[in-house]
């Protein structure tokens, strides 16, 4: 259990240096910033299915389709959030999806919520919302937006489990990062814009790069513990977050933002006292 929260926590330290290059790229719309993240994730894994001879072939079709598809509007709908409402509003709205995996997980494979776990996510979602200090009085329709990013995400993460029962980590990768390729490319074709900064390319490079190794670990970890626990290590995002702010920015945290990260990362320490659990592999029935 412990080394698939270990592949987490380093899945959360991709995913937060993946925004923080994103938004070095703030002149390059989303959709051109989604697709060519996506086409540089297909591409590495691509070359991790040559160097292992990994096949391709899945009888889950279905499962990695709509997989890719709630991954693919779990972007867009937290970047219409983040466009509509304060940033700090749309992040801890997207920071929902650990409370919607155990939800999702419970109504999918009818797993109980432990004690244990739900302390776990209250405590986290309590830090987010101290170090975020939001103003909750912003658009409906945007809250609400950002609100089924987190259940679409929720859920991406969720079918992992599943897939990892059938297929290697490298094909399941494989398929989300072609799906959200495919889906980018008409508004990429239709709001394309020239790209003449070469550092820009280079941050968009990264973030593609971060993107792979965010999916590759959080595959691993999900392929080793069940998605509770993991969705619980997710809130260590806002903790990197605030340590790059202060690194590069020179921001340094308030008292607040510190209690905020003392009780997301006591959230995510919290799971290892519970009881070890099984891979998050199921039947399928």
């Amino acid at each position: 259990m412990k080394k698939g929260l270990f592949f987490a926590l380093l899945g959360t330290l991709c995913y937060s240096t993946m925004l923080l290059c994103s938004k070095l790229t703030k002149e390059v719309p989303s959709e051109i910033l989604v697709f060519f993240r996506s086409l540089v994730c297909v591409i590495l894994v691509l070359s991790l299915i040559w160097k292992n001879k990994v096949t391709i072939k899945t009888s889950r079709i279905g499962l990695h389709v709509t997989r890719s598809i709630c991954g693919f509007l779990a972007a867009y709908a937290f970047f219409y959030a983040s466009k509509h409402m304060p940033l700090v509003n749309a992040l801890l709205l997207f920071n929902t999806t650990p409370l919607f995996i155990p939800i999702i997980v419970f109504l999918w494979h009818r797993n109980n919520i432990s004690l244990t776990r739900t302390v776990a996510l209250i405590g986290g979602f309590l830090g987010i919302a101290l170090i975020l200090k939001p103003n909750f009085s912003f658009c409906m329709t945007a809250s609400i937006m950002g609100l089924l990013g987190g259940i679409c995400a929720a859920f991406s993460h969720t079918a992992i489990g599943p897939l990892s029962k059938t297929d290697a980590k490298e094909t399941i990768l494989l398929y989300f990062f072609i799906g959200a390729l495919f889906l980018s490319a008409i508004p990429t074709a239709v709001n394309w814009q020239p790209i003449g900064d070469v550092k820009l390319w280079y941050f968009i490079l990264l973030t593609g790069i971060f993107s792979g190794g965010f999916q590759y670990f959080m595959t691993k970890a999900y392929s080793l513990v069940k998605a509770p626990y993991v969705g619980s290590i997710l809130y260590f995002t806002v903790a990197w977050g605030a340590i790059f702010e202060a690194l590069i920015w020179q921001k340094l945290p308030d008292i607040w933002t510190i209690l905020g990260s003392l009780l997301i990362i006591g959230g995510g320490i919290f799971t290892l006292f519970e009881k070890e659990a099984k891979p998050a592999i199921v039947e399928e029935k």
